[in-house]
């Protein structure tokens, strides 16, 4: 076990290389020449640097918790998949930001290990919250219009009181159902005669509008997530044993970058 050994004229730590003797040490500050019998070290006792805080080192951690978030968010909603190590990423990240600005120690470490957590959520909720924004740029909307056109081109080919033989037909045609998997359900006809053919019937491209188009867009996505349950809901359907070991990863990583220092 450590031992740890002072002068008892100055207080100086001694070390192994001031001993000159069976436990006589020289004081290599004060020069005294003294009998010390070496004390043992209390295991509860950490005698670690107590680190230090630092309000621009929590800044710093902030910022890089920001930063994480936003590509955790960004890469999930344009990427459309979730890569979970970039939790162990971000935790990374906030503990270097942390240490690069002075920041060390438990007491930091702990703080740090925290702002990872709250980063990973925030990226996480942002992510649930604006993954519309993937599907409601104007390149979508000129592709929905681009469809809605064909789609009107389509059923003007079966008339405005088709059968149902021709809608089931018109919605494999128009790639609605895949005939290989499933055959058009009687549901999904009644669907088409009610309110598709109607609105494609009323439907003017010149009347359309992007950004009223694009709220739509956004409210449906609202209407959606509230159908699930709200956006912390639909985070924890989504959740899985690698969120789990990454998430502990990133926090243990920050933790242990700032401790050490």
């Amino acid at each position: 076990m450590p031992v740890k050994r002072s002068c008892p004229s100055c207080s100086t730590t001694l070390r192994d290389k001031h001993q000159v003797g069976m436990d006589r040490f020289e004081c290599p500050k004060c020069g005294h020449n003294a009998t010390i019998a070496p004390q043992l070290k209390d295991p509860l006792i950490d005698e670690e640097s107590p680190g230090n805080f630092s309000i621009p080192a929590l800044g710093a951690a902030a910022a890089a918790a920001a930063v994480g978030a936003v590509a955790w968010a960004a890469l999930s909603i344009y990427l459309n998949y979730e890569y979970e190590f970039i939790a162990w990423v971000i935790g990374g990240l906030i503990g270097y930001a942390t240490i690069k600005v002075g920041g060390s120690g438990q007491s930091m470490g702990i703080l740090a290990a925290i702002i990872t957590v709250l980063s990973i959520f925030c990226g996480k909720y942002a992510a649930v919250e604006f993954a519309s924004l993937k599907y409601i740029g104007r390149g979508q909307y000129e592709d929905y219009l681009g469809t809605i056109s064909l789609d009107i081109a389509a059923l003007e080919s079966i008339g405005e009181d088709p059968t149902d033989s021709q809608i089931a037909d018109w919605l494999v045609t128009r790639g609605y159902y895949n005939e290989t998997d499933r055959k058009v359900t009687p549901e999904a006809i009644d669907d088409f005669r009610e309110q598709s053919i109607p609105f494609l019937l009323s439907f003017d491209p010149d009347a359309q509008n992007y950004d009223r188009w694009r709220r739509e867009k956004e409210a449906e996505h609202h209407v959606w997530i509230e159908a699930q349950g709200g956006t912390l809901q639909v985070m924890i359907d989504d959740l899985n044993v690698m969120d789990v070991v990454f998430l502990l990863a990133g926090v243990s990583t920050a933790f242990a970058l700032v401790r050490r220092g």
